[in-house]
C-alpha cells in the first residue's frame, strides 16, 4: 500500500515522467548525512543560543573534529555562519537567520525583519539590500523591492561584490582598524578583477569621511546609472552588517540625506541599533 500511494503521488505531481510508476532509489546514507549536517549545525545554534567552537560542535554532533572544521569553513565561506577572530567561535550569520524568516513573518503578521525591510523599500520607492562581509567581498543576504515584481533580477541574495567598490562594503570596512583595512583592500586587488582594483590610500581617506558622515554613497556596481546609499549596522547575528538603498542618479541626486535618515530610522526601530 505504501509503495502504491507513493507511486500515485509521484505520477500526480508529474515528476520524472519517464520513471513514473516506480519509486526513486533511496539516497545513499553518506550523501544524506552531507546534506543534513549543515542544518544540524544551525539547529544546534538554535538550541544552545551561544557561540560554539569547532570541538563543541564536533562533540555535540558526534563527528570527527577534522570533518567539523572543514564543514564550518565551507559554511563560513558561503556566508551562512560567521567566525569571531578573537574567540575562534562560530555563530549563525544574518544570511542563515533570513532563510526562514519569511515563514516567521507569515505566521506573525505585523512583526519581523523581512516586513521591516519590505516596508523601507516601499517608503523609499527603491530597492533595499542587506549585506555582510565575506572575505574581500560584501555579500548581499537579502534584497527587497518596492513592488512584488521588480523590473530586474540583477540583485539576488548570495551575490558578492568587491568590498571597496560597494557602499555597503565600505561601511563594513569601518568595523576594522585602518591597518586591517589596508590588508583587506590589497588582498582584494591581488585576487580580484583588475577593473575593480582600488587605490588603497585614497579609499582609506574616503572611509574617514564616511565615518564622519555616518553613511557612504557609491555607484551601484550592478547598475551603471544608480547610486547606493548605505549605513553600518551593529553585529546582531555573529558579524557586522550594512544596509543600503539603491536609487537612480537622475531622480535622487539631492536626496542622499533623506535616504540616510530612512536607513537610520530602520536601524533604530527594526534592528535595535
Amino acid at each position: 500500500m505504501l509503495n502504491e500511494a507513493a507511486d500515485a503521488e509521484v505520477s500526480a505531481a508529474g515528476c520524472d515522467r519517464h520513471h513514473a510508476g516506480r519509486l526513486p532509489a533511496r539516497p545513499n546514507r553518506s550523501i544524506l548525512r552531507s546534506a543534513t549536517r549543515p542544518l544540524e549545525i544551525i539547529e544546534l545554534f538554535a538550541a544552545l543560543r551561544r557561540p560554539l567552537s569547532v570541538s563543541e560542535i564536533a562533540c555535540a554532533l558526534e563527528i570527527p573534529q577534522s570533518s567539523s572544521s572543514v564543514l564550518l569553513q565551507a559554511m563560513s565561506g558561503a556566508g551562512f555562519i560567521a567566525r569571531d577572530r578573537k574567540t575562534r567561535k562560530y555563530l549563525p550569520s544574518v544570511r542563515s537567520v533570513l532563510l526562514s524568516n519569511w515563514v516567521h513573518d507569515t505566521f506573525l503578521q505585523g512583526s519581523g525583519l523581512l516586513q521591516a525591510l519590505d516596508a523601507l523599500s516601499i517608503e523609499a520607492n527603491a530597492n533595499v539590500r542587506l549585506g555582510v562581509r565575506n572575505g574581500v567581498h560584501v555579500q548581499y543576504v537579502h534584497v527587497s523591492w518596492p513592488s512584488a515584481e521588480p523590473r530586474t533580477n540583477r540583485l539576488s541574495p548570495g551575490m558578492k561584490l568587491p568590498i571597496g567598490g560597494d557602499a555597503l562594503g565600505r561601511m563594513l570596512l569601518l568595523a576594522e582598524n585602518e591597518n586591517d583595512v589596508r590588508g583587506i583592500l590589497r588582498h582584494g586587488n591581488a585576487v580580484g578583477d583588475a577593473a575593480h582594483a582600488v587605490n588603497v590610500e585614497d579609499l582609506v581617506n574616503e572611509l574617514r569621511m564616511h565615518r564622519v558622515d555616518r553613511f557612504a554613497v557609491c555607484r551601484d556596481l550592478s547598475a551603471q546609472d544608480d547610486l547606493v546609499i548605505a549605513i553600518q549596522l551593529p553585529a546582531r547575528f555573529g558579524a557586522p552588517a550594512a544596509i543600503g538603498i539603491g536609487v537612480a542618479v537622475s531622480g535622487h541626486a539631492d536626496g542622499r540625506s533623506r535616504f540616510a535618515a530612512l536607513l537610520r530610522d530602520f536601524a533604530a526601530e527594526a534592528w535595535g541599533a
